[in-house]
């Protein structure tokens, strides 16, 4: 973890303020800030409060799951939005909405940000679900790193130039490519058991 000289202070003190500082960017609500505690903070020229009008409050907050080598890093929290907003907002088309986590420390005088909070992720939104009980009523947010696409199959890619030209104009590249004896599998594993004629 990298950090400025002025966290660095902070953090060798006795008494550490931090806050966790969630900003999921949405197409129709705009920019959702939230504070992991009550209160506000201010940094960037945005402010990050515990409570959002529609959104709610942030409550809880799983740690971030590094991923393996097929997977991406992941993060999983959970709000409690307003029970009239529950079925207002559509949840569903969030999914792609970026999520961006960051540690901030910041001064117990002023209430100031120190600079600069640590950046702990930065992904997307996967899955909204609403989680409803007789004493619950919250939405889990599953977050997927910006990494995760690097795993998605490319089974649907074609290597010829019909293909090539559908989403590169311009690109001649396999234009001239005949008499390809050897069939090659772009985007998956060759299949195991083949059937070949001759």
């Amino acid at each position: 973890m990298e950090t400025t000289p002025e966290m660095d202070a902070v953090l060798s003190g006795d008494r550490i303020p931090m806050a966790g500082l969630f900003q999921l960017d949405t197409a129709d609500y705009g920019a959702i800030r939230l504070l992991d505690g009550a209160g506000v903070l201010r940094w960037d020229g945005n402010i990050f409060a515990g409570r959002h009008a529609q959104f709610g409050v942030l409550s809880a907050m799983r740690a971030i799951e590094d991923g393996a080598s097929e997977s991406a890093p992941s993060l999983r929290c959970s709000i409690i939005p307003p029970a009239d907003m529950i079925d207002i907002i559509p949840w569903s088309t969030l999914q792609g909405s970026r999520v961006r986590l960051w540690v901030a420390c910041y001064s117990m005088v002023t209430g100031q940000v120190i600079p600069d909070p640590y950046a702990v992720f930065d992904g997307e939104l996967d899955i909204a679900t609403i989680r409803l009980g007789s004493k619950t009523l919250a939405v889990d947010l599953d977050c997927t790193s910006a990494f995760e696409r690097l795993f998605e199959d490319d089974e649907w890619i074609r290597l010829n130039p019909t293909w090539l030209k559908t989403y590169f104009p311009a690109a001649g590249g396999l234009d001239h490519v005949t008499g390809v004896t050897q069939q090659i599998y772009w985007g998956q594993n060759e299949p195991k058991d083949k059937v070949t004629y001759s």
